[in-house]
């Protein structure tokens, strides 16, 4: 009778890595049980199992454990999600953090965040693969259905909105590193998605990024604040730090969530984004080789150049940039057609100094209504497809701008496709996830939490 061992060893590895693939959820906590059963067996389950990690803040000593002087185990994992618990909170949910709670809070942010980089930054990046670590913040008390506007008091103030995580080294009097966090060589990758209901002040997101100097990618997904004063002043902080994010950046994506008070950030007529982050996105893009932005800038100020038709010798190169997309507040039924126009012809113009484009998107989706601008290449064809929820046309200059641009970057002929009218919108999830750059715009996790 033919034995397990009698199998040839490519056999015995394709089943293996097989059964490794298969449990179902329910199942999974079987895998570290195979592992146990002989070396053989330990690699191939054990590169399944220390893939992607959940590891509360407590447990880190624990983690740091499993991990120490094994570099195989290293070299698997790829996701490291971080849960930064903050104490309880008795007095209310509809009650604003006080200045104690504030400051525990930040202790504890600040702390996590170190005991995680200390640990990390004692693993060396040639003995590591691709790793990318998410910070999700939370208390055990925060009740979802109170994040937002049913969770303000009488005087419009919330407990989520109204306090700001700041790095707090108090207890920690020596400098980690340069920038506060020790640096970290191991984390090519960063996310911070929507789950995380609070708000990170620019201050600490500017430290924890640059703790990081081998980032490549970095995913943020922050929320509109309850009122526009206070979201303007929160962009007019983010600015300035864009420019000074680790130069070892190549794929950024932000998406501005503004679902929390049963509104859309686009839907005023008077909003306008403070364009210098749309600006110094601009100038962060001409390292990028991806860029993805939505509702936390402006196309207009991107293109900004563009649109005042600057000379060329004033006008840089992304020699980098393949894929972008970008959200505009005149998209929409009642936007000013002209304005939309002039928008995406100067996107045209700016795209012509982008050799390797494949992709740009310039979209808006609102509760009710929803457009998008799409140029794709692709190996064999390029092409610009219009789709919206209400009539509109791409003017003759634009068409020619574009065409004009396709034939140098790619020599070929541009079609153009006006899709029909969308009769039936169901909401703005759905249409992203109807666009190209999808999952680059929202990470999956987040349009499972909205749908």
């Amino acid at each position: 009778m033919t034995t397990w061992q009698d199998l040839p060893a490519e056999i015995r590895l394709m089943v293996l890595k097989t059964l490794a693939r298969s449990p179902s959820p329910r199942k999974q906590h079987l895998l570290s049980g195979y592992a146990t059963v002989c070396r053989e067996w330990q690699r191939v389950f054990e590169e399944t199992n220390f893939s992607s990690i959940k590891v509360q803040m407590y447990e880190l000593t624990k983690f740091d454990n499993i991990f120490q002087g094994n570099h195989t185990r290293r070299r698997f994992l790829r996701q490291l999600h971080l849960r930064i618990r903050l104490p309880k909170y008795n007095n209310g949910w509809r009650v604003p953090e006080d200045e104690k709670e504030q400051y525990l809070n930040n202790v504890v942010f600040t702390h996590s965040i170190c005991d995680l980089f200390e640990i990390l930054a004692k693993w060396d990046a040639d003995q590591t693969g691709e790793l990318e670590v998410e910070l999700e913040v939370y208390s055990p008390s925060d009740l979802k259905e109170l994040y937002g506007k049913a969770g303000l008091d009488r005087d419009g103030f919330s407990r989520f909105f109204d306090s700001f995580l700041l790095p707090d080294f108090s207890k920690k009097p020596d400098m980690l590193g340069p920038y506060g966090f020790p640096l970290v060589e191991a984390v090519t990758g960063l996310r911070i998605l929507r789950r995380t209901r609070r708000n990170i002040d620019p201050r600490s997101l500017y430290q924890i990024l640059r703790s990081l100097p081998r980032l490549v990618q970095f995913r943020f997904e922050p929320w509109h604040q309850q009122d526009q004063r206070t979201q303007d002043d929160l962009d007019r902080d983010y600015a300035p730090t864009i420019p000074l994010w680790p130069p070892s950046l190549k794929r950024v994506s932000i998406f501005e969530h503004s679902d929390a008070f049963d509104r859309h950030l686009t839907d005023a007529a008077s909003y306008v984004k403070c364009p210098q982050l749309g600006r110094n996105l601009a100038r962060l893009s001409l390292q990028l080789e991806k860029l993805f932005v939505s509702n936390f800038a402006d196309a207009r100020s991107f293109f900004e150049p563009y649109l005042m038709k600057q000379p060329d010798a004033k006008l840089t190169v992304w020699t980098h940039l393949k894929q972008i997309a970008l959200t505009s507040a005149i998209i929409k039924p009642d936007g000013d057609a002209e304005a939309i126009n002039n928008l995406l012809q100067a996107a045209g113009h700016a795209a012509r100094r982008m050799p390797l484009l494949e992709v740009m998107e310039i979209y808006n989706a609102s509760r009710t209504n929803a457009g998008v601008f799409a140029y794709v290449k692709t190996e064999e064809t390029s092409i610009v497809i219009w789709k919206s929820t209400w009539v509109f046309e791409i003017e003759t200059r634009v068409r020619k701008t574009w065409t004009t641009t396709t034939e140098k970057l790619t020599g070929r002929h541009l079609a153009f496709v006006q899709e029909p009218v969308l009769l039936i919108y169901n909401g703005p999830v759905s249409f992203i996830q109807s666009m190209v750059t999808a999952d680059s715009l929202l990470h999956p996790i987040s349009q499972r939490d909205l749908l």
